[in-house]
């Protein structure tokens, strides 16, 4: 039969050898709220519905899988994450020259009519 100390050796193994593997398991966050105030910043005249919208305005229902105007606009960022907001603002007005998921119109088109792009 194995000792009391054994065994507590082994329990506080494996807990950490638990602790340690949802450590390294656990997805980093990589939230860019810079990406969404300049949004805002740029086009005020949608931010009631971006209010509602938030990261969705780039991201479909799962955060990690962008929607097309979130491919057409990270396409035109040169880096994994951006913080320059001229370099944010570029991408954004790059990106309105391109064609939305409606049919004959451009990201820019549906933002001035109000809507957000899609």
């Amino acid at each position: 039969m194995p000792s009391t100390r054994f065994i507590q050796f082994a329990l506080c193994l494996a807990v950490y050898m638990l602790g340690a593997a949802f450590i390294l398991n656990a997805s980093s966050a990589e939230a860019r709220p810079n990406y969404l105030k300049a949004f805002n910043t740029k086009y005020g005249e949608l931010s009631e519905e971006v209010k509602n919208t938030k990261c969705f305005v780039c991201h479909e229902s799962n955060k990690k899988v962008r929607n097309h105007y979130g491919e057409a606009f990270g396409g035109q960022l040169t880096e994994h994450v951006v913080r320059d907001e001229a370099k944010i603002d570029q991408a954004l007005t790059k990106a309105e020259s391109m064609p939305s998921s409606v049919e004959g119109k451009t990201f820019g088109d549906l933002i001035s009519e109000g809507k957000l792009p899609e």
